[in-house]
């Protein structure tokens, strides 16, 4: 017991910085694999050589280091957890050995890599049970709980977690129906199901906005709108590479009716517009929601599928997950009770603990 209590306290102070660093190196490699590396052909000559090469080299280090990092990153939840839930702890454990088996026999053993698929999609969907479970709304502090104003509704934040996790067992069917195909086995409608899951990914990104909903400002309504802009710049000088893009970068394939790529883009900056100048506490959500855009909706490895699995996580227990920064005093509280959350406009009341 003392050691669990030792771990737990261990992964209290590393997570924090275990977090933010695997979201850094998840950034760095989208921006140099999938957006860098992919423009190179439109370099100038004289960094198609050793440019090129370098910009490649720190991709492929951040691609790793995140990989690895995430492992390590989901042993530490599993370990600060453990005390409150052993059963999700231990699936969540199970998870590393099997990424790590899947990756090393992966050129061997299709078995062991859709069984790794199968722990994948569990740990997944028990995330997000655990999460609607639980009050995402309600974030428990020193003091008595708090509910977050700017959060919209618990009803669309749970959608919006459906939502997602919809998204991702869409794509996780496809490849591991593929890898049971593989060894005689024929999981019906795969392509249909990974077809469904472009839709559920579009109205995630809807419900996100309402689910992390404020009052529009500039701010969120300017980091909606260069979303916008992003996602039309392309589909105007280059229309035919849109489907292209989409899918190398986040896995879209532009197959819907585009202005519904539009509004999804928008809908989701304006909510992630809205989580960036909430406080401390909401960082996790913040680095939730960039972790499963960068995960994509396809998870066509193990690497986007850490992603998928560690972006969950930190939206689905954002409550139990440790700040690392001090807690400042709350006005009007005799006790010292600090409030989780800070920054402009961000309100809090106070509500009966659970």
């Amino acid at each position: 017991m003392r050691t669990i209590s030792r771990g737990a306290a261990w992964s209290r102070s590393a997570l924090p910085v275990a977090a933010k660093a695997l979201v850094v190196l998840a950034i760095v490699e989208f921006v140099l694999l999938r957006v860098v590396n992919r423009m190179s052909g439109a370099f100038p000559a004289w960094m198609r050589g050793e440019v090129s090469s370098d910009l490649v080299l720190a991709g492929s280090f951040a691609y790793n280091g995140a990989y690895l990092l995430s492992l390590v990153l989901i042993v530490l939840v599993a370990i600060l957890v453990w005390a409150r839930d052993a059963p999700f702890a231990t699936l969540l454990l199970m998870w590393a050995p099997a990424v790590l088996l899947a990756q090393a026999f992966a050129s061997g053993s299709v078995a062991v890599v859709a069984l790794a698929g199968l722990v994948g999609a569990a740990v997944l969907v028990a995330t997000v049970v655990r999460a609607l479970r639980d009050s995402p709304a309600a974030f428990p502090g020193p003091g008595p709980a708090r509910r977050v104003q700017f959060l919209g509704s618990r009803l669309a934040f749970r959608a919006f977690l459906v939502l997602v996790l919809g998204t991702f067992l869409a794509g996780l069917y496809l490849h591991v129906g593929d890898a049971f195909a593989n060894l005689g086995g024929s999981p019906p409608a795969r392509t249909e199901v990974y077809a469904a899951g472009e839709i559920l990914g579009v109205l995630a990104a809807v419900v996100a906005s309402l689910a992390f909903w404020r009052p529009p400002n500039r701010w969120n309504l300017g980091l909606a709108a260069s979303g916008v802009l992003i996602v039309a710049a392309p589909a105007i000088a280059r229309p035919e590479l849109l489907p292209l893009i989409g899918y190398w970068s986040v896995g879209f394939r532009v197959d819907l009716f585009f202005p519904l790529y539009l509004i999804a883009a928008g809908a989701f900056l304006f909510a992630v517009a809205n989580v960036w100048r909430s406080g401390p506490r909401s960082r996790y959500l913040l680095y939730g929601l960039v972790l499963i855009l960068l995960a994509g909706r396809q998870l066509p490895d193990f690497y986007a599928v850490q992603l998928a699995v560690s972006g969950l996580l930190f939206l689905g227990i954002t409550h139990e997950l440790p700040t690392g920064a001090p807690a400042r005093p709350s006005r009007g509280d005799p006790a010292g009770a600090a409030s989780d959350f800070s920054g402009d406009d961000a309100r809090v009341t106070r509500t009966s603990s659970r």
